[in-house]
């Protein structure tokens, strides 16, 4: 074999990389040319679809009906389901718990995304239950979000049923993290895998009739989804295998210099690990977030994108590579007549008297200080995101902990604000 220095290996090994791509990618396919495959909103978004009867798929229940089945048979589920209370007495005491279980699916079924920040809530009005679903694609849950969720849904619906899925890409648990209850599995939730989930659409498919055009296009959809979903999350590609060994075996150096910079702290990694810092909400930028603190104040707010326009914001590395990451705290104008909006304009006016904002704001954006007169801050330099992510950790820890002083400053004053007008209809 020729020997070639690290740079020339890397070009040949993004070369044969290509075979693997083109076997992985042999067909069109929606969902990948929209890059869905990592996206977690997007794949609530389209379970939230299939679920719902009153969208034009033509399914009705059917989707939700199977999954409820499928759900009561996965691994240990039984367990928390047979407590459910039917007519007075418990579910695992029917002599058919699965098919009763699976009438808990009856009527109208009422779906929401995103609904005091969880993934999907299923409503069944007729048999009045209630199913909250964690959708999580390689995140993990945070600021004891799964407790929240449940406690949230006791709050608002103490007559119904309730049902907690936490669904992922791999078999994992349901564990919570943050809070008291920091790293215990949350027994209230069912597990499901997203190949369980494939499993549910294969027998969906056998209804479906296959003459008509609605049905014809219906079936592409799953099948599109599922190839997306084993190729992309379950990683199970049979005719890209062989190609993967070769290459794995002839570039093995390149391969371990590619394996060293996805442990460095890549863009991808700080802005998770930020998010996760103040147990943050994404807003529209995939490097923007705000607390929840911070979102609450947009609750009554008439324009449903206008928490897009105060966030936290993670700015990328320079090309060059002289820059590290750095955070900063914004407020942006985007209405159409280039003026603050309202919420905006109490905002800023409540940051000026605290002295966090500049008395001369005639930018388009306005940005809250950090430190004296600083209005972003350093969280890594250009040294240390080329480190493993592992021995940066505690930098971001400590930077992270200096920077949470002033979300902290800023969040003290946004609960001074006079609260917002309800929205008008």
């Amino acid at each position: 074999m020729t020997k070639h220095n690290l740079k020339d290996e890397l070009v040949i090994l993004a070369s044969a990389l290509k075979e693997i791509q083109k076997k992985e990618n042999d067909e069109i396919n929606f969902f990948d040319a929209v890059n869905m495959a990592g996206q977690e909103i997007r794949h609530s978004a389209f379970f939230a679809w299939l679920f719902d009867s009153s969208k034009p798929h033509g399914l009705g229940n059917k989707v939700l009906k199977v999954f409820f089945k499928h759900l009561y048979l996965f691994e240990k589920n039984a367990n928390i389901l047979g407590k459910l209370d039917v007519n007075g007495s418990l579910l695992e005491k029917a002599t058919d718990s699965v098919t009763l279980f699976s009438d808990f699916v009856q009527g109208e079924i009422e779906t929401e995304r995103e609904r005091d920040h969880i993934d999907i809530l299923i409503r069944i009005p007729k048999t009045e239950t209630v199913i909250v679903i964690e959708n999580k694609t390689g995140t993990l849950p945070h600021d004891d979000q799964l407790i929240r969720y449940s406690d949230t849904v006791a709050e608002k619906y103490p007559k119904y049923k309730k049902i907690f899925v936490y669904m992922a890409v791999t078999d994992e648990p349901p564990i919570n993290h943050g809070g008291k209850n920091d790293m215990q599995v949350n027994e209230d939730y069912c597990k499901f895998t997203y190949r369980e989930f494939l499993a549910v659409l294969d027998e969906v498919k056998t209804d479906i009739p296959k003459k008509t055009i609605k049905g014809q296009k219906l079936t592409i959809i799953l099948e599109d989804y599922k190839k997306m979903v084993t190729n992309n999350l379950l990683h199970e590609n049979p005719g890209a295998y062989a190609t993967c060994e070769e290459i794995m075996e002839e570039h093995k150096e390149a391969i371990e210099a590619l394996d060293a910079y996805r442990n460095s702290a890549t863009t991808e990694k700080v802005l998770q690990y930020c998010k996760d810092f103040f147990g943050a909400t994404t807003v529209e930028d995939a490097r923007q977030f705000m607390t929840q603190k911070m979102e609450d104040v947009f609750a009554g707010e008439k324009h449903s994108n206008l928490k897009s326009l105060f966030h936290i914001v993670l700015m990328k590395p320079s090309k060059d590579g002289k820059t590290g990451f750095v955070l900063k705290i914004e407020l942006e104008k985007r209405q159409k007549n280039g003026a603050w909006s309202p919420t905006q304009t109490r905002i800023i006016k409540a940051l000026e008297t605290a002295g966090m904002v500049p008395l001369d704001h005639k930018d388009s954006t306005v940005g809250v200080y950090i430190s004296g007169k600083n209005r972003s801050m350093e969280i890594l330099t250009a040294k240390e995101r080329m480190e493993p992510f592992a021995d940066v950790q505690p930098i971001l820890d400590q930077r992270l902990t200096e920077f949470k002083k002033t979300v902290i400053a800023l969040e003290n004053v946004l609960a001074t604000l006079t609260p917002a007008s309800p929205a008008q209809p």
